[in-house]
């Protein structure tokens, strides 16, 4: 029992690995098998340009009031709707954990002013931006993982976050990070934000219990700072 003891600290590391690792390959298979069924696109229902038509009429505007000169879109899925927004002016950078899509995002899309990314957004380094767009992550991500990932955008930098939160909810559901989801309000515990300077609307849901959804817009650096030991109080 002492040698298993003395031995747990030098494993830690390659725990780390192992769950990395499976974090891919969830969401891999999620991309491979076309999961959310879109026939239009890999990233979903949510991505398509139905879905992100109001998005795109006020994402550009934003951009312009925060002079925004590098955006992070982390993660950029297969980038099925911000291919239409003007980014002409714009330092791109798309970072997604899929790298297989990563990859055909270099193909289909190269261009001077766009960069992609294979990054895992709970721990790999990202770039620093004046913005970092995630929208539609974090609800499929645990407790835990949030939490990581938002560590590392502030590690990164940054200085604005625009990223999807619903002011309705009351709770946050506990899940484990993967192919589900659940409706989360970033201003509740555990996560604790505090308000948004901004709520932009992402999506009307007349009949829907949890409201709409919405992009709330913070400067990281008033975001909290998550312990290791607070992570860890909080993985499932």
């Amino acid at each position: 029992m002492r040698f298993v003891l003395r031995l747990f600290p030098l494993l830690i590391p390659y725990i780390s690995l192992i769950q990395a690792s499976i974090l891919e390959s969830i969401f891999t298979s999620v991309y491979e098998t076309n999961f959310w069924a879109s026939s239009e696109s890999r990233s979903g229902g949510g991505s398509t340009l139905e879905s992100t038509q109001n998005l795109r009429n006020l994402l550009p505007e934003l951009l312009k009031q925060l002079n925004v000169q590098t955006l992070l879109d982390a993660p950029c899925g297969d980038f099925n709707w911000m291919k239409e927004v003007d980014l002409s002016a714009i330092s791109y950078f798309g970072a997604d954990i899929v790298r297989e899509m990563i990859q055909k995002n270099q193909t289909l899309y190269n261009k001077q002013n766009y960069t992609f990314l294979h990054a895992d957004l709970t721990k790999d380094t990202l770039p620093k931006a004046d913005l970092i767009l995630c929208r539609w992550c974090l609800p499929h991500l645990s407790h835990a993982d949030v939490m990581r990932t938002i560590n590392n955008f502030k590690k990164s930098g940054s200085k604005y976050l625009l990223t999807t939160t619903y002011p309705a909810v009351k709770s946050n559901e506990k899940i484990s990070s993967g192919g589900g989801h659940r409706f989360v309000n970033l201003q509740q515990p555990p996560f604790n934000f505090p308000a948004p300077r901004l709520l932009l609307l992402d999506a009307h849901h007349p009949e829907s219990a949890f409201g709409d959804d919405y992009l709330g817009l913070w400067e990281l650096a008033d975001l909290p700072s998550y312990s290791a030991h607070w992570v860890k109080n909080h993985s499932q």
